[in-house]
């Protein structure tokens, strides 16, 4: 190779260290790395507390049957509903709460029986809805008490909608993960190009027997 190419080489070898060294000293940015979250209602469906419906000395026996009345028709609705007995302890798995009585109707209907049930969290008491049916006579409180299990369902599917969102928001942020930045690597100096000389004039004495002083 001449001693044009050997400098021109050179030259352009330095000239990718010198680059090398630029890219290596530049910070790198944070990568973010983010996992799909699983789709709303993976982990099972919730689990809705249904407890007895508190009643007046007279109207105390209805409770238990009523309560299991709602059970029926909210579980067709694909809830997933426990009873909880008198005096016993709501699940810790519920996020809702059902509960509610059943009392004589106002003074102008006495034979009126009124059906009244709320939806709130048992984790603070927080109530978050409140439904009620009515029936006109004692005989006729199986028909409210499905008319009030028609009205709670939208009620509680709409509330477990709300939490299977911010679940899915949770699963979210928790999967994302900021990976840090990796530290810039020092530069190296850059290399000083090779310039070897054309070995011609040499050959060229050896040739014509010519030395030089």
């Amino acid at each position: 190779m001449s001693g044009r190419r050997w400098v021109a080489a050179a030259t352009t070898m330095t000239a990718l260290i010198a680059f090398a060294d630029v890219a290596r000293s530049q910070p790198v940015a944070p990568a973010i790395v983010s996992t799909p979250a699983p789709a709303i209602g993976a982990s099972g469906s919730h689990t809705v507390a249904l407890l007895p419906l508190d009643a007046d000395a007279r109207l105390e026996l209805y409770g238990q049957p009523v309560a299991s009345e709602l059970a029926r028709a909210l579980s067709a609705g694909a809830l997933d509903v426990v009873i909880v007995g008198p005096k016993l302890a709501v699940p810790d798995r519920a996020v809702l709460v059902v509960d509610g009585t059943i009392k004589q109707g106002a003074p102008g209907a006495p034979q009126s029986i009124v059906l009244a049930v709320r939806v709130r969290n048992p984790r603070d008491g927080r109530v978050i809805e409140q439904v009620a049916a009515t029936a006109a006579t004692l005989s006729t409180i199986d028909t409210a008490a499905a008319d009030l299990s028609a009205r709670v369902l939208p009620v509680l599917r709409a509330q477990l909608a709300l939490l299977d969102q911010a679940a899915a928001r949770d699963r979210v942020t928790a999967s994302v993960t900021v990976v840090a930045p990796v530290a810039p690597v020092a530069p190296v100096a850059p290399v000083a190009p090779v310039v070897l000389a054309s070995a011609r004039p040499a050959v060229a004495m050896a040739v014509t027997g010519e030395r030089g002083e």
